[in-house]
């Protein structure tokens, strides 16, 4: 998403985003951004119901970052490995010889 400062500098505003007209597409039952005639944004559930709404938005998605892979460890003494090419680290190496 991509986003400009408003030109009173009060609000970041989205660039490639827009409100949704409410229609019978309109999601029921779900949590969703909703406007008001007062231009005002809030979370709700819209009901055909309420007048005060002229529009609304999905909410936006959270980045699920995968988590970072653990180094491989020393089948040893649990070190950091210093090759992928061997199961025990450098220092357990050397004891060996």
């Amino acid at each position: 998403m991509n986003y400009t400062i408003n030109t009173t500098k009060t609000a970041a505003v989205a660039t490639d985003n827009y409100w949704l007209p409410v229609d019978e597409n309109t999601p029921r039952g779900v949590k969703v951004l909703l406007l008001t005639q007062g231009d005002i944004a809030t979370i709700g559930q819209y009901h055909p119901d309420a007048s005060w709404v002229i529009a609304w938005c999905p909410l936006p998605r959270k980045v699920i970052e995968k988590p970072k892979a653990e180094p491989p460890k020393c089948v040893k003494c649990g070190d950091e490995l210093m090759s992928s090419f061997t199961s025990t680290c450098y220092a357990c190496n050397q004891k060996e010889k």
